[in-house]
């Protein structure tokens, strides 16, 4: 959205008694939006090492999970 287009979202908002919403919120993650994608190299990428899959959190413990699921060996 253009901050034009937020405005107007704003005070459509506004002027809707029924409407409960957190105008603050919806700007900033809006604005969030707009950087985001005028700057994606600054959007964190995950990597392998950000995470770990259940087979190596199993493997950390001390399980060895075979390809059908079960647990081959424990060590």
């Amino acid at each position: 959205m253009t901050d034009k287009e937020i405005l107007d979202e704003v005070y459509r908002m506004c002027c809707n008694p029924f409407e409960r919403c957190d105008v603050k919120s919806f700007i900033e993650q809006e604005w969030q939006k707009q950087d985001e994608q005028s700057h994606p190299e600054t959007v964190p990428s995950f990597s392998k090492s950000w995470y770990m899959d259940a087979k190596e959190m199993e493997r950390h413990r001390g399980l060895e999970i075979g390809p059908d699921g079960t647990v081959e060996s424990l060590k």
